[in-house]
């Protein structure tokens, strides 16, 4: 089989939620997961049919640059960034509005090399992302302070057709 290299993802990306959240370390991962239910009936030694019953897909990157914005979304936080100085940002308020899940758009962009020298850009699109997994923190004297999150991305009944999310391929 011939390789086209126009068809190879090469470098980087940058992750969107609203705006570019910075730096990213060890890359985006995008990972489908499916459940198989498998039809075996006594007359047949191999399943006669499959379903998929649950697909899920997840969304993980570690965010390197912990501004407030960014901790704030790691966190799936509500509450406003007071302007300062300084800066400030709530944890844990009370008020309930931190116990309501808030769904995402999140935009996943990388380049491609062509043969023409043109650069498409490929975008995922992910419509409604809820975080699974909050961004830990840790601050050590040999590391960057970092904040890993999992992202589940669930079905959008308001784009039609319904989806959880869309590949876009153009030239920049």
């Amino acid at each position: 089989m011939a390789v086209i290299s126009g068809n190879l993802v090469v470098g980087n990306a940058t992750v969107f939620i609203g705006s570019d959240l910075g730096a990213i370390k060890d890359g985006i991962t995008i990972t489908p997961t499916f459940t198989v239910f498998n039809v075996d009936i006594e007359q047949e030694s191999f399943p006669s049919r499959y379903w998929y019953t649950d697909k899920k897909f997840t969304i993980e990157f570690t965010l390197c640059e912990p501004t407030l914005e960014n901790i704030k979304l790691a966190w799936d936080m509500a509450g406003a960034i007071t302007a300062g100085p300084p800066r400030l940002l709530d944890i844990g308020t009370s008020a309930g509005t931190d116990f309501v899940p808030n769904a995402r758009v999140i935009v996943v962009t990388s380049f491609t090399p062509s043969a023409t020298g043109l650069l498409p850009v490929r975008t995922v699109t992910f419509h409604k992302c809820l975080l699974e997994t909050p961004g830990a923190t840790t601050f050590t004297k040999r590391a960057e302070v970092s904040l890993k999150t999992t992202w589940n991305c669930a079905l959008d009944t308001l784009q039609t057709p319904d989806r959880v999310g869309q590949f876009s391929e153009a030239i920049a």
